[in-house]
């Protein structure tokens, strides 16, 4: 192909501006709007595998489905050519601008203000892949697939190496992809999940202050030095601190949190019994039960542990449910028929906060450690939800503040499984929760060592997530 040349009687190839395996990327002008895009060629005589030919096609069909400001919207896609010279076409909205590389190479010299800035930015980006259903995990984060326009907008592109968090988690065997140095090492078997695009993130982050690749900077104890490259802000470097850990379940700050910290929140006290020691016995009086049976440990969590706030919760449910039924009996009573529907709300508002109050009465979660299966949550409530899941796709449990009551916060436990949240324990007592807090990170941590080791072998169904609802 030249420039010039025309491809579905609609595009007109201008330069070309990438070339990467068997596919040619072209900017193109779209005689149909007068826009410039991006034409990426595929020519199906050139492919070695259909291992190509199938990424080719999975990036158009994800392209296709993303809608975030961030990510250039899809345009089109289809076969051009003749059958001895068949190319498949994708064709995308062009983003404006340089690639961080480039952008360096140019003398590009930030703030951490506007590193921050551009990384919180990239991160809502990957943030919206991975909460789709099933997520998307990029796998090729790094600055030639960062765009940053004048006006410091941030774009992701290439979606080639994409691909869903289901799929990778089901697949025995994964081919390779990502640039070297920016994937971290559960992604050189094949292995990635969201928190693989989290490592990415930060080594990116990294070569923005540096302005060096993650491979040519100092190491210890199997990670990237950062104290020793560079002065950070405490939220920044708590970023760094978890994001490049090569333990992927080590990269427990959550998204939300770590765009936080980057736009200048500080980080809260690092618990210092974060993880353990295992000590299987309960806080006194608490209803928690703690069963261990060989090897494999269970943990019982009710809902309403020695303290809680469900009794006062579902008293004012019934009181306000009960408001609301004679308000609405009144009012037909009345005659005045369009008067009922507006009640639909305050009904609603008072099934949530009985719901709410049953759970925090008679729900229950299960923990399970499990050397040969894995890691199982299970919530007992109405339905029953479920996930059995490998160790390593679980991060660190933390504590979450997820509402308030007369104008104090209610605390609950809260863990990320790939891009997912789970959250339990809301009606605990403060030390019901720091007592789990600790064995439970402690458990998790042991489960890991001795898969390492290679004293216990994840089964395969441990590594399907399962999840019931």
């Amino acid at each position: 192909m030249k420039a010039g040349a025309f491809i579905g009687k609609r595009y007109v190839l201008e330069r070309r501006i990438g070339k990467g395996g068997s596919a040619v990327t072209w900017l193109a002008e779209d005689r149909q709007t007068g826009k410039n895009v991006v034409v990426k060629l595929l020519s199906l005589g050139a492919l070695e595998s259909w291992k190509g030919y199938e990424l080719f096609e999975r990036e158009a069909d994800v392209l296709r489905n993303l809608h975030h400001a961030g990510i250039p919207a899809y345009v089109d896609s289809f076969k051009s050519g003749t059958a001895a010279r068949t190319e498949l076409v994708l064709v995308q909205e062009y983003a404006e601008g340089m690639n961080l590389r480039d952008k360096v190479s140019a003398g590009w010299r930030g703030t951490e203000e506007e590193i921050c800035a551009l990384a919180v930015r990239l991160i809502e980006s990957v943030k919206y892949i991975h909460s789709l259903r099933p997520p998307i995990i990029h796998r090729d984060i790094n600055p030639r697939n960062v765009i940053v326009r004048d006006d410091g907008a941030v774009f992701l592109v290439d979606f080639g190496g994409v691909q869903s968090a289901l799929r990778l988690s089901t697949s025995a065997s994964q081919t390779v992809i990502g640039t070297p140095g920016y994937m971290p090492m559960e992604q050189f078997v094949g292995r990635a999940t969201a928190r693989s695009d989290l490592y990415a993130c930060a080594t990116t982050i990294l070569f923005m202050l540096t302005h060096k690749d993650p491979q040519d900077l100092p190491v210890k104890d199997m990670k990237i030095d950062v104290p020793s490259i560079i002065d950070v802000s405490p939220g920044l470097a708590a970023v760094l601190g978890s994001w490049l850990e090569p333990d992927e379940s080590k990269r427990s700050l959550s998204v939300d949190t770590a765009i936080r910290y980057l736009q200048g929140g500080l980080p809260e006290k690092v618990d210092d019994d974060e993880y353990g020691p295992v000590d299987l016995q309960t806080p006194r009086f608490s209803r928690i039960r703690a069963e261990k049976e060989g090897e494999v440990v269970t943990l019982v969590i009710p809902e309403r542990g020695a303290a809680g706030a469900a009794p006062v919760l579902g008293g004012f449910s019934v009181a306000w449910l009960a408001f609301v039924a004679f308000w609405t009996f009144l009012t037909v009573r009345m005659g005045a028929w369009p008067m009922p529907f507006f009640s639909i709300p305050f009904w609603l508002v008072g099934f949530y906060l009985a719901r709410r109050a049953l759970n925090g009465l008679f729900g229950k979660t299960l923990l399970r450690f499990d050397p040969g299966r894995g890691f199982s949550f299970e919530h007992r409530f109405l339905l029953r939800k479920s996930v059995l899941v490998p160790a390593a796709e679980v991060g660190t449990l933390s504590l979450a503040h997820r509402d308030s009551m007369n104008e104090r916060p209610i605390t609950g436990l809260q863990f990320e499984v790939g891009a997912r949240r789970f959250s339990f324990g809301e009606g605990l007592s403060t030390e019901e929760k720091k007592w789990l807090k600790r064995n439970i990170n402690g458990l998790l941590k042991g489960l890991l060592t001795s898969m390492e080791k290679g004293d216990a072998r994840i089964s395969g169904g441990a590594d399907r997530p399962a999840l019931r609802e």
